[in-house]
Protein backbone atom coordinates (compact mmCIF):
# COMPACT_ATOMS: atom_id res chain seq x y z
CA UNK A 1 0.00 0.00 0.00
CA UNK A 2 1.30 3.46 -0.84
CA UNK A 3 0.21 6.97 0.09
CA UNK A 4 0.22 10.34 -1.61
CA UNK A 5 1.90 12.84 0.74
CA UNK A 6 1.59 16.61 0.25
CA UNK A 7 3.73 18.98 2.31
CA UNK A 8 2.63 22.61 2.00
CA UNK A 9 5.55 25.01 2.35
CA UNK A 10 5.83 28.77 2.20
CA UNK A 11 6.54 28.86 -1.53
CA UNK A 12 5.87 25.37 -2.86
CA UNK A 13 4.06 22.06 -2.49
CA UNK A 14 6.32 19.05 -2.00
CA UNK A 15 4.49 15.97 -3.25
CA UNK A 16 5.63 12.37 -2.87
CA UNK A 17 4.39 8.82 -3.17
CA UNK A 18 5.52 6.75 -0.21
CA UNK A 19 5.33 3.01 0.40
CA UNK A 20 6.46 1.38 3.66
CA UNK A 21 8.50 4.40 4.63
CA UNK A 22 10.29 4.62 1.29
CA UNK A 23 9.80 7.56 -1.08
CA UNK A 24 9.09 6.08 -4.50
CA UNK A 25 8.90 9.40 -6.33
CA UNK A 26 8.70 13.07 -5.35
CA UNK A 27 8.53 16.48 -6.97
CA UNK A 28 7.82 20.13 -6.16
CA UNK A 29 5.24 22.57 -7.46
CA UNK A 30 5.67 26.28 -6.76
CA UNK A 31 2.57 28.10 -5.56
CA UNK A 32 1.32 31.67 -5.38
CA UNK A 33 -0.74 31.39 -2.15
CA UNK A 34 -3.94 31.91 -4.15
CA UNK A 35 -7.01 29.62 -4.45
CA UNK A 36 -6.15 28.63 -8.02
CA UNK A 37 -3.15 26.77 -6.65
CA UNK A 38 -5.42 23.90 -5.62
CA UNK A 39 -6.44 23.20 -9.21
CA UNK A 40 -2.79 23.16 -10.22
CA UNK A 41 -1.97 20.93 -7.26
CA UNK A 42 -4.69 18.46 -8.26
CA UNK A 43 -3.33 18.21 -11.80
CA UNK A 44 0.23 17.91 -10.49
CA UNK A 45 -0.67 15.09 -8.06
CA UNK A 46 -2.59 13.16 -10.71
CA UNK A 47 0.40 13.47 -13.02
CA UNK A 48 2.75 12.18 -10.32
CA UNK A 49 0.49 9.20 -9.63
CA UNK A 50 0.47 8.36 -13.33
CA UNK A 51 4.26 8.04 -13.18
CA UNK A 52 4.26 4.99 -10.88
CA UNK A 53 3.28 1.41 -11.65
CA UNK A 54 -0.41 0.57 -11.16
CA UNK A 55 0.37 -1.62 -8.16
CA UNK A 56 2.16 1.34 -6.54
CA UNK A 57 -0.67 3.79 -7.06
CA UNK A 58 -1.65 5.46 -3.76
CA UNK A 59 -4.74 4.37 -1.89
CA UNK A 60 -4.61 7.13 0.75
CA UNK A 61 -3.61 10.80 0.81
CA UNK A 62 -2.29 13.17 3.47
CA UNK A 63 -1.42 16.87 3.67
CA UNK A 64 0.78 18.73 6.17
CA UNK A 65 0.47 22.48 6.61
CA UNK A 66 2.29 25.29 8.47
CA UNK A 67 -0.62 26.14 10.73
CA UNK A 68 -2.98 24.95 13.45
CA UNK A 69 -5.28 22.15 12.30
CA UNK A 70 -8.66 21.42 13.90
CA UNK A 71 -8.83 17.63 13.71
CA UNK A 72 -12.59 17.68 14.31
CA UNK A 73 -13.26 19.60 11.12
CA UNK A 74 -10.16 18.87 9.05
CA UNK A 75 -9.57 22.62 8.62
CA UNK A 76 -6.58 24.87 9.17
CA UNK A 77 -7.80 27.46 11.65
CA UNK A 78 -4.68 29.58 12.00
CA UNK A 79 -1.61 30.28 9.88
CA UNK A 80 0.88 33.11 10.08
CA UNK A 81 1.00 34.81 6.68
CA UNK A 82 0.98 31.51 4.76
CA UNK A 83 -1.56 30.04 2.30
CA UNK A 84 -4.30 32.07 3.95
CA UNK A 85 -6.90 31.03 1.40
CA UNK A 86 -6.92 27.58 3.02
CA UNK A 87 -8.08 28.95 6.38
CA UNK A 88 -11.39 27.40 7.41
CA UNK A 89 -11.43 25.01 4.46
CA UNK A 90 -12.20 21.34 5.19
CA UNK A 91 -9.02 20.06 3.58
CA UNK A 92 -9.60 16.46 4.62
CA UNK A 93 -12.90 16.34 2.72
CA UNK A 94 -11.40 18.26 -0.20
CA UNK A 95 -8.63 15.67 -0.59
CA UNK A 96 -11.01 12.75 -0.17
CA UNK A 97 -13.41 14.13 -2.78
CA UNK A 98 -10.67 15.23 -5.17
CA UNK A 99 -8.61 12.05 -5.16
CA UNK A 100 -11.26 9.51 -4.18
CA UNK A 101 -9.39 8.03 -1.24
CA UNK A 102 -9.23 8.30 2.57
CA UNK A 103 -7.40 11.43 3.69
CA UNK A 104 -5.52 12.87 6.67
CA UNK A 105 -4.43 16.44 7.44
CA UNK A 106 -2.00 17.64 10.11
CA UNK A 107 0.30 20.42 11.24
CA UNK A 108 3.70 20.05 9.58
CA UNK A 109 5.65 19.66 12.83
CA UNK A 110 3.32 16.89 14.03
CA UNK A 111 3.66 15.30 10.60
CA UNK A 112 7.44 15.30 11.09
CA UNK A 113 6.91 13.73 14.51
CA UNK A 114 4.95 10.86 12.97
CA UNK A 115 7.53 10.47 10.24
CA UNK A 116 10.22 9.87 12.83
CA UNK A 117 7.98 7.70 15.03
CA UNK A 118 6.76 5.61 12.13
CA UNK A 119 9.88 5.26 10.02
CA UNK A 120 12.80 7.18 11.52
CA UNK A 121 14.93 7.85 14.58
CA UNK A 122 11.96 7.64 16.97
CA UNK A 123 10.65 4.30 15.78
CA UNK A 124 9.33 2.26 18.68
CA UNK A 125 9.55 5.16 21.14
CA UNK A 126 6.59 6.31 23.25
CA UNK A 127 7.98 9.61 24.51
CA UNK A 128 9.71 11.67 21.87
CA UNK A 129 10.26 15.32 21.03
CA UNK A 130 10.82 16.45 17.43
CA UNK A 131 12.11 19.86 16.38
CA UNK A 132 12.20 20.94 12.74
CA UNK A 133 14.60 23.73 11.81
CA UNK A 134 13.86 25.60 8.59
CA UNK A 135 12.36 28.99 7.86
CA UNK A 136 10.97 28.75 11.39
CA UNK A 137 11.20 26.15 14.15
CA UNK A 138 8.46 23.54 14.45
CA UNK A 139 7.96 21.40 17.55
CA UNK A 140 5.85 18.34 18.27
CA UNK A 141 5.77 15.73 21.01
CA UNK A 142 4.62 12.17 21.57
CA UNK A 143 3.71 11.60 25.22
CA UNK A 144 3.01 8.05 26.42
CA UNK A 145 2.44 6.97 22.83
CA UNK A 146 0.02 9.78 21.92
CA UNK A 147 0.69 12.96 19.98
CA UNK A 148 0.23 15.98 22.21
CA UNK A 149 -2.59 18.12 20.78
CA UNK A 150 -4.15 19.88 23.75
CA UNK A 151 -7.72 21.20 23.86
CA UNK A 152 -6.92 23.99 21.40
CA UNK A 153 -4.51 22.07 19.09
CA UNK A 154 -1.61 24.19 20.38
CA UNK A 155 0.11 21.36 22.26
CA UNK A 156 3.91 21.68 21.75
CA UNK A 157 3.71 23.13 18.22
CA UNK A 158 4.42 26.70 19.36
CA UNK A 159 7.69 25.62 20.95
CA UNK A 160 9.58 27.76 18.45
CA UNK A 161 7.99 30.77 20.14
CA UNK A 162 9.20 30.05 23.66
CA UNK A 163 10.77 33.31 24.81
CA UNK A 164 14.41 32.70 25.67
CA UNK A 165 15.52 36.36 25.57
CA UNK A 166 12.31 38.26 26.38
CA UNK A 167 13.75 41.64 27.39
CA UNK A 168 16.71 42.16 25.09
CA UNK A 169 15.96 39.82 22.22
CA UNK A 170 14.92 40.41 18.63
CA UNK A 171 11.26 41.04 17.77
CA UNK A 172 9.66 37.85 16.44
CA UNK A 173 7.15 37.45 13.61
CA UNK A 174 4.56 36.63 16.29
CA UNK A 175 5.04 40.08 17.84
CA UNK A 176 6.81 38.90 20.98
CA UNK A 177 10.46 39.57 21.79
CA UNK A 178 13.25 37.03 22.08
CA UNK A 179 11.49 33.91 20.81
CA UNK A 180 13.67 30.90 19.97
CA UNK A 181 12.98 31.53 16.26
CA UNK A 182 13.90 35.19 16.51
CA UNK A 183 17.25 34.36 18.07
CA UNK A 184 18.25 31.69 15.54
CA UNK A 185 16.41 30.18 12.58
CA UNK A 186 16.08 30.59 8.85
CA UNK A 187 13.99 33.77 8.72
CA UNK A 188 16.02 35.54 11.41
CA UNK A 189 19.46 34.59 10.08
CA UNK A 190 19.94 37.73 7.92
CA UNK A 191 19.52 39.89 11.03
CA UNK A 192 21.72 37.62 13.16
CA UNK A 193 24.51 37.90 10.59
CA UNK A 194 24.05 41.63 10.00
CA UNK A 195 24.25 42.38 13.73
CA UNK A 196 27.17 40.04 14.48
CA UNK A 197 30.17 41.95 15.90
CA UNK A 198 32.97 42.31 13.36
CA UNK A 199 30.99 40.69 10.54
CA UNK A 200 32.63 43.04 8.01
CA UNK A 201 35.78 40.91 8.35
CA UNK A 202 33.89 37.85 7.04
CA UNK A 203 32.77 37.09 3.48
CA UNK A 204 29.29 37.05 5.04
CA UNK A 205 29.61 40.78 5.58
CA UNK A 206 29.43 41.39 1.84
CA UNK A 207 26.00 39.75 1.55
CA UNK A 208 22.83 41.82 1.69
CA UNK A 209 20.74 39.03 3.27
CA UNK A 210 22.90 36.14 4.37
CA UNK A 211 21.02 32.85 4.73
CA UNK A 212 21.80 29.98 7.05
CA UNK A 213 23.11 28.13 4.01
CA UNK A 214 25.57 30.98 3.45
CA UNK A 215 26.66 30.80 7.08
CA UNK A 216 27.11 27.02 6.95
CA UNK A 217 29.10 27.21 3.70
CA UNK A 218 31.50 29.74 5.20
CA UNK A 219 31.74 27.71 8.42
CA UNK A 220 32.73 24.62 6.45
CA UNK A 221 35.34 26.78 4.70
CA UNK A 222 36.76 27.69 8.12
CA UNK A 223 35.58 31.30 8.43
CA UNK A 224 35.94 32.14 12.16
CA UNK A 225 32.89 34.42 12.32
CA UNK A 226 30.68 31.91 10.52
CA UNK A 227 31.81 29.29 13.04
CA UNK A 228 30.90 31.68 15.86
CA UNK A 229 27.41 32.09 14.39
CA UNK A 230 26.82 28.35 14.02
CA UNK A 231 28.05 27.93 17.61
CA UNK A 232 25.56 30.62 18.66
CA UNK A 233 22.74 28.79 16.88
CA UNK A 234 23.67 25.50 18.50
CA UNK A 235 23.75 27.02 21.97
CA UNK A 236 20.44 28.85 21.51
CA UNK A 237 18.78 25.70 20.22
CA UNK A 238 20.27 23.69 23.07
CA UNK A 239 18.64 26.07 25.56
CA UNK A 240 15.31 25.72 23.75
CA UNK A 241 15.58 21.94 23.86
CA UNK A 242 16.29 22.00 27.60
CA UNK A 243 13.18 24.09 28.23
CA UNK A 244 11.05 21.66 26.22
CA UNK A 245 12.58 18.60 27.88
CA UNK A 246 11.86 20.05 31.32
CA UNK A 247 8.18 20.34 30.37
CA UNK A 248 7.66 17.23 28.21
CA UNK A 249 10.15 14.69 29.65
CA UNK A 250 11.00 12.77 26.45
CA UNK A 251 13.39 9.83 26.13
CA UNK A 252 14.47 10.90 22.65
CA UNK A 253 14.87 14.26 20.88
CA UNK A 254 15.01 14.20 17.07
CA UNK A 255 16.25 17.18 15.07
CA UNK A 256 15.07 17.57 11.48
CA UNK A 257 14.47 20.21 8.81
CA UNK A 258 16.73 21.79 6.21
CA UNK A 259 19.02 23.62 8.64
CA UNK A 260 19.99 20.26 10.10
CA UNK A 261 21.69 19.47 6.81
CA UNK A 262 24.63 21.15 8.57
CA UNK A 263 24.08 19.27 11.83
CA UNK A 264 27.68 18.04 11.94
CA UNK A 265 28.73 21.64 12.59
CA UNK A 266 26.47 21.92 15.63
CA UNK A 267 25.32 18.61 17.08
CA UNK A 268 28.19 18.27 19.58
CA UNK A 269 27.52 21.75 20.96
CA UNK A 270 23.76 21.11 21.12
CA UNK A 271 24.32 17.90 23.07
CA UNK A 272 26.84 19.61 25.36
CA UNK A 273 24.49 22.50 26.05
CA UNK A 274 21.65 20.13 26.90
CA UNK A 275 23.87 17.95 29.05
CA UNK A 276 25.14 20.92 31.08
CA UNK A 277 21.83 22.74 31.54
CA UNK A 278 19.27 20.01 32.04
CA UNK A 279 17.93 18.97 35.43
CA UNK A 280 16.85 15.35 35.12
CA UNK A 281 17.54 12.82 37.85
CA UNK A 282 17.03 9.88 35.50
CA UNK A 283 19.71 10.84 32.97
CA UNK A 284 19.66 12.58 29.60
CA UNK A 285 17.44 12.18 26.53
CA UNK A 286 19.10 10.75 23.46
CA UNK A 287 19.51 13.48 20.83
CA UNK A 288 19.48 12.28 17.23
CA UNK A 289 19.42 13.88 13.79
CA UNK A 290 16.85 12.54 11.31
CA UNK A 291 18.29 10.25 8.65
CA UNK A 292 16.75 12.45 5.95
CA UNK A 293 16.20 15.93 7.36
CA UNK A 294 14.11 16.95 4.36
CA UNK A 295 11.68 14.01 4.49
CA UNK A 296 10.26 13.81 8.03
CA UNK A 297 6.95 15.58 7.31
CA UNK A 298 6.50 13.77 4.00
CA UNK A 299 6.98 10.38 5.62
CA UNK A 300 4.75 11.42 8.50
CA UNK A 301 1.83 12.34 6.27
CA UNK A 302 2.17 9.00 4.48
CA UNK A 303 2.13 7.27 7.87
CA UNK A 304 -0.94 9.19 9.04
CA UNK A 305 -2.74 8.68 5.73
CA UNK A 306 -2.13 4.94 5.86
CA UNK A 307 -3.40 4.80 9.43
CA UNK A 308 -6.44 6.91 8.59
CA UNK A 309 -7.99 3.72 7.23
CA UNK A 310 -6.97 1.54 10.20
Amino acid sequence: MSALAIDVGGTSFKVAIVADGQILIQDRLSHTSEPGDLDRLTEFCNGLMDRVDPDQRPTTVGMSLPGIIDQRTGAMVSAHDKVGYMLGMDLRTWMSDTFGMPAAVENDARAALWGEVGYGAGRGEKDILVLTFGTGIGVAALVDGKALHGPHEHGAILGGHQQINPFLGRICTCGARGCLEAEACGWSMPAVVREWPGIEASPLGTLDKATFSDVASQAYAGDPLALEITEHCARVWGVGIVNLVHVLDPDVVVLSGGLMNAADLMIDTIRKEVDERIWAIWGRPRIEVAADVYASATLGMAYLAEHATA
